[in-house]
């Protein structure tokens, strides 16, 4: 009975992010082509500007329903392509409308030390003003390919962040649709819809101690499946950047030790 339930529910979860997917892709069509200047999608409207968060969220429900029906090739692989397809248009009109910029501070750090990663010099993580650097330059070598794809602008690390952490809600939603129960899975889609609402700033910061949070959740999960015996999941819990969870640490441990 169990299983039945969870089968029920994880049919009913994909067949609604498949087709708000779907809507969310009609209106990006609407709007790129022209043929209307603002689409309303529930309480929200979207304009031209939006688009690219508009793609932003038909790639992560296609990657939802990519998750949850898996073991269906046709929607598998029609969640894929229109993935993909997403993906790379959302790329295309964010470094179109994207200007150069100069940034400053952390932000010409970071873009300094990802330009370092495109050219295969870069072997240590972000530097400290207390003189030291933290350890794993994972985050840069991932924001790389975007950062040379995006002619060097400033664009290509937003598309590389906003990627991440898209993948990591990808993978929450594969662990458990896999391995939870579907009382798991709703307490788990209800918590983490609530914190990046409240916290939705973080899902577009480029600065360093802000990247890791959304894919720790990810490692959090994955962590608590393999304690319960999925031992196949071990190597996704090496890939997760894991080394970038110190940036946090050393955050706040200067921030609690240092005088104001």
């Amino acid at each position: 009975m169990p299983r039945i339930t969870s089968r029920r529910v994880r049919a009913l979860v994909t067949a609604i992010a498949a087709t708000l997917a779907v809507i969310d892709l009609c209106a990006i069509v609407l709007l790129i082509s022209g043929a209307q200047r603002r689409v309303r999608l529930g309480f929200r409207i979207v304009r031209p500007h939006d688009v690219f968060g508009a793609a932003e969220v038909c790639v992560v429900l296609c990657g939802i329903v990519v998750a949850l029906g898996w073991r269906h090739r046709v929607l598998r692989r029609a969640a894929l392509v229109c993935m993909t397809g997403t993906i790379l248009l959302a790329v295309s009109i964010y470094n179109a409308g994207a200007r150069r910029t100069f940034p400053i501070g952390d932000g010409a750090l970071i873009e300094s030390y990802t330009l370092l990663a495109t050219q295969g010099k870069l072997v240590v993580g972000p530097y400290s003003r207390y003189g030291w650097h933290h350890p794993g330059p994972l985050y840069f070598w991932i924001a790389a390919p975007f950062y040379a794809l995006a002619n060097f602008r400033e664009a290509g690390l937003h598309v590389a962040v906003q990627c991440i952490n898209a993948s990591s809600i990808i993978v929450i939603a594969w662990v458990a649709a896999r391995f939870a129960s579907s009382q798991l899975i709703a307490a788990l889609f209800g918590c983490t819809i609530w914190y990046f609402w409240r916290a939705r700033q973080i899902l577009v910061s480029l600065w360093n101690p802000h990247v890791p949070i959304v894919p720790t959740i990810a490692l959090t999960v994955v962590c608590a499946a393999i304690a319960a015996g999925e031992v196949t999941l071990i190597p996704l819990a090496v890939i997760l950047p894991v080394s970038s969870l110190r940036p946090i640490l050393d955050y706040c441990h200067t921030r609690l030790d240092c005088p104001r």
